[in-house]
This record gives C-alpha cells, sequence and structure tokens, in this order.
C-alpha cells in the first residue's frame, strides 16, 4: 500500500507542473525528484519523463544498509521536490536523514 501511495504521489506531482510564456518560448518548471536506489531512479525517470530531473543519491555499489549520508546529501534532498526511498525498514538511515530535514 505504501508503494501505490508513493507512486500516486508522483503522478500528482507530475501534473502540477507550472508553466510560463517567456518571450515567445515556453519555460516549464521542472521538479527535482532524488531517489535512493537505482529501482525508484527507474520508476520516477519513467513516470516524470521530461518533466523533471531525477537523480540517484545513493552510487551504484554502494549498501544501502549502510550508507552514511554527507551533509551535502542530507542538503541536496532537502531541496528536492520529492525523495524516492524504499523505506526505513530497509534503509535505516532514511528516517533520521528525513527528519534532518525538519531542523532547518
Amino acid at each position: 500500500m505504501k508503494k501505490f501511495t508513493l507512486i500516486l504521489i508522483c503522478f500528482l506531482l507530475i501534473g502540477c507542473v507550472k508553466s510560463q510564456n517567456v518571450s515567445n518560448n515556453i519555460e516549464m518548471d521542472r521538479f527535482k525528484i532524488v531517489c535512493t536506489l537505482f529501482p525508484q531512479y527507474d520508476i520516477a525517470k519513467k513516470i516524470a519523463g521530461e518533466y523533471a530531473d531525477v537523480s540517484m543519491l545513493l552510487l551504484p555499489g554502494v549498501d544501502s544498509h549502510f550508507f552514511d549520508p554527507t551533509p551535502h546529501d542530507t542538503l541536496y534532498a532537502k531541496n528536492a521536490d520529492l525523495f524516492f526511498y524504499t523505506g526505513a525498514d530497509k534503509e535505516v538511515w532514511s528516517q533520521k536523514f528525513i527528519n534532518g530535514f525538519d531542523g532547518d
């Protein structure tokens, strides 16, 4: 059910894309989506298409169970419109990481 909710949120966010007419060119505000692992990255990239900048937080080969985010990682994900992760049971660092977003 959580995965369904997250995918639904992705669709809703993509539907909220704003467009602006700037000197006869149409410029679209792109969403910034940060994913932790490749499966989430792949899903987000296919759903969002050209309407979002999708990136992966963990480099290939990094064990998500023992990942230790840097302050740069926290700031990078905090500035995203959507943070897409597996869950606290698979990525134990994620809940502490998300709670750090509120500590402006």
